[in-house]
């Protein structure tokens, strides 16, 4: 654990801070801290427990019967044994759905036997357990039952809250995390939906830990709180400040989530409904955003049109199980069907239509029969037109190098660059035009690279090597 560029300061209002002991370039490593301990997420029904990877088929422990793969039995027993030789307490007919969330706080529990000193740090961090429900009677007999006290079960319950406050996922497959791990000092790290800096947590297979790294996405100058997004920035506040009060328990005082346009993107905004009416509809203000906490009208910039905030709601429903139903390998034709109907309700930089654009995006140049060498001129200058709006857009609300300006920059590049070559070979543009537009290419790849430098895993490295060797073939045949 890194800790010597960065100091912890008690801040009226917030509690525990990083501040910055140093200037930090962009990408430079600001912390690096290791879990206390790792675990499935609540939910989690066909993950291992020990090594958290995906079981292809049903494969149980044959001690406490939770899902382990066959070769993590004694392979992972420094992780695994803990709470195996408490669950094997369990009939083998009991049923264990929901158990999973149990996992990490046990073992957490462990630690104030076997590390004292980390199980101070741990349990020092906020938990928000008087706001918090608490484990149902159902769970506490449980506990009871596994020979756990009631001054265990109280530990318990507060440890499930510092989980739920403090932890980062981590193992993403198919877009879903596959763990989680606490991090102690990582945990320190507050909040802004504009952050100076971003994390990965990657496992170590022969050091049986989980790692985080923590990475400055933008210069970063001595003296400067170091702060991290709990809430994906591409949502709207609609979603982001709704979840980070049910999850976190705060209300954000950052100048996007203080402005119902958010900062001018209008990511939440609806079309007026009235079809003459230019206007945009939109909260309140910051109070009234929270639609399920807090119904309220919201009203049009332009006119007198307003709308129940149960109704944006079922809007937003609506929609984004319509995208969440669709395959982002269905074809161009049912996606572009599904952004005219969005575009029918929503402003045309509400986040929902956002996201529909980002999968036209990748669509355009990746199904078969639309590469980027069977892309028209107009279908590529269509796709650079989305990707140069989805930058400008959400660029005003997530500065420095995010992990999604890495994926829409390869997106953004082939066009630009196959466009220069077509216009060239056409005799429509001057050999100085040529090259300026292909360095624009090249920095929007190097651009990429830098944003995705550390992400973990090879999927990065062979689609970039494959985007560059599709790109350098279609120079060579145009």
């Amino acid at each position: 654990m890194t800790e010597t560029f960065f100091k912890i300061i008690q801040q009226e209002g917030k509690g525990r801070i990083g501040i910055a002991s140093k200037d930090f370039k962009p990408y430079e490593l600001v912390l690096e801290d290791t879990a206390a301990a790792f675990g499935p997420f609540q939910d989690a029904e066909s993950i291992c427990v020990a090594c958290l990877r995906d079981l292809s088929a049903v494969e149980i422990c044959r001690h406490c019967h939770l899902p382990l793969h066959q070769d993590c039995e004694e392979r992972e027993r420094s992780v695994h044994g803990y709470e195996c030789d408490i669950f094997a307490k369990l009939p083998s007919d009991y049923p264990h759905h929901g158990i999973s969330g149990l996992i990490m706080p046990i073992r957490l529990l462990k630690l104030r036997n076997t590390h004292p000193q980390l199980w101070k740090q741990v349990f020092a961090l906020e938990s928000h357990h008087e706001s918090r429900t608490g484990f149902s009677a159902g769970h506490k007999s449980l506990l009871s039952q596994l020979g756990f006290s009631d001054e265990d079960v109280e530990a318990l319950e507060i440890l499930t809250g510092i989980v739920q406050t403090n932890s980062a996922s981590f193992g993403k497959k198919r877009g879903m995390s596959l763990g989680h791990g606490l991090f102690p000092t990582f945990s320190l790290l507050s909040h802004d939906c504009d952050s100076n800096c971003r994390y990965y947590a990657t496992r170590e297979s022969e050091s049986n830990q989980v790692i985080i790294q923590v990475r400055a996405k933008r210069a970063i100058t001595q003296g400067e709180e170091l702060t991290i997004q709990y809430k994906n920035p591409l949502l709207g506040n609609v979603v982001r400040t709704t979840s980070l009060q049910r999850n976190w328990l705060f209300d954000c005082q950052c100048a996007r989530c203080q402005d119902p346009t958010e900062l001018g993107t209008y990511l939440s905004a609806l079309r007026c409904r009235r079809g003459d009416c230019p206007g945009k509809i939109l909260p309140q203000d910051f109070y009234h955003i929270s639609i399920s906490v807090d119904p309220s009208l919201w009203y049009c910039s332009s006119c007198d049109e307003s709308i129940d905030s149960l109704s944006v709601e079922t809007d937003l429903k609506r929609f984004d199980k319509l995208i969440r139903a669709t395959s982002c390998l269905e074809s161009v034709t049912v996606w572009e069907g599904h952004l005219e109907a969005a575009l029918r309700v929503f402003a045309p930089t509400h986040y929902l239509v956002m996201d529909i654009t980002r999968v036209l995006i990748q669509l355009y140049g990746s199904l078969p029969g639309m590469r980027l060498k069977d892309l028209s001129s107009e279908q590529l200058s269509q796709k650079a037109l989305m990707c140069q709006e989805y930058l400008q857009n959400y660029s005003r609300v997530d500065s420095g190098y995010s992990k999604w300006k890495g994926r829409i920059y390869e997106e953004y590049a082939g066009p630009i660059m196959i466009l220069a070559q077509r216009a060239m070979d056409q005799g429509k543009m001057s050999p100085m035009e040529y090259k300026l537009e292909m360095a624009k290419g090249m920095n929007l790849l190097k651009d990429a690279a830098k944003c995705r430098q550390y992400e973990t895993g090879e999927n990065f490295s062979i689609a970039f090597a494959c985007l560059l060797k599709e790109i350098n073939d279609l120079m060579k045949v145009q």
